[in-house]
C-alpha cells in the first residue's frame, strides 16, 4: 500500500510540475517592441562611436521632458550602461547641467523643444552649444505617442510609441534614428518599467563598437 501510494505521489509531483512549466513556457511576455530602423548615415558604423562618449538626453515630450513618469537619470543611465558596456553614456542629469551652464532656462528649454521636434536647420545653427556639450554623440529619446487603451473585456492595456535618434555633436547633424512601437499586454506594470524596457530596445539596436583598426566588413 505504501509503495502504492509513493508511486501515485510522484506520477501527480510529475503531472503538477509539468502543468507548471506549460504555464511559464506559455505566458506571453509583457511587452512587446517592434523596432524600424528608420535612418542611418551612410558608413555610419560601430567604428564611429567605438570609445566615443555619448550624451543621454532626457526622454523628450512635447512640452519638453517627459512629466509624471517617474523615469530618473539615473535609471536611464543604468539601463543603457548594462544593456551596452561596450559603449560609454552620460546620464541625463549631465547634459542637463552643461545645457544649464550655458545656457538661460528659457534658452536651454528651447534647445531640448528643437530636439524633440527634429528641427534640423534652428539646431545645426547652434554651433557653440553642440561645441560645448562636450560628447562626441548625442542620444536623443522622443515619446512622440503614449495612449491607454481598454479592451471590450474592459482590460487596460498601454502603447507608447517611441523615436530615438544619435546626434553627432561635431557635425551637429543626425546619423542614426529608430522608431520603437511599444505594447504592454498585461495589466500590473507601470509607466516607468514600459518605458525603461523602451530604452533598452534602443540601446541593443545602436551599432555594436568596433576598434577603429579592424578591417572586417561591417
Amino acid at each position: 500500500m505504501d509503495a502504492a501510494r509513493t508511486r501515485v505521489k510522484r506520477w501527480l509531483g510529475g503531472v503538477f510540475g509539468t502543468i507548471c512549466l506549460i504555464t511559464v513556457v506559455c505566458t506571453p511576455p509583457p511587452f512587446e517592441f517592434m523596432l524600424t530602423n528608420n535612418y542611418q548615415r551612410e558608413h555610419f558604423s560601430g567604428r564611429d562611436i567605438s570609445g566615443a562618449v555619448i550624451g543621454l538626453c532626457m526622454l523628450l515630450g512635447d512640452t519638453g521632458d517627459v512629466p509624471g513618469r517617474d523615469v530618473a537619470s539615473a535609471m536611464i543611465g543604468k539601463k543603457f550602461r548594462s544593456t551596452r558596456p561596450d559603449l560609454l553614456f552620460r546620464e541625463p542629469d549631465s547634459v542637463f547641467g552643461r545645457l544649464q551652464r550655458m545656457l538661460p532656462d528659457t534658452e536651454a528649454a528651447g534647445f531640448r523643444s528643437l530636439l524633440y521636434h527634429g528641427d534640423v536647420v534652428a539646431l545645426q545653427a547652434l554651433d557653440t552649444v553642440w561645441k560645448n556639450l562636450g560628447y562626441d554623440f548625442l542620444l536623443v529619446v522622443r515619446l512622440r505617442r503614449g495612449m491607454y487603451i481598454k479592451t471590450f473585456n474592459q482590460i487596460m492595456r498601454k502603447r507608447f510609441l517611441v523615436e530615438a535618434e544619435l546626434w553627432d555633436c561635431t557635425e551637429a547633424e543626425t546619423v542614426w534614428r529608430v522608431i520603437i512601437d511599444g505594447k504592454c499586454s498585461r495589466p500590473g506594470y507601470s509607466d516607468r518599467q514600459f518605458l525603461l524596457e523602451s530604452l533598452v530596445m534602443v540601446a541593443t539596436a545602436l551599432p555594436s563598437a568596433l576598434p577603429a583598426y579592424d578591417t572586417k566588413a561591417w
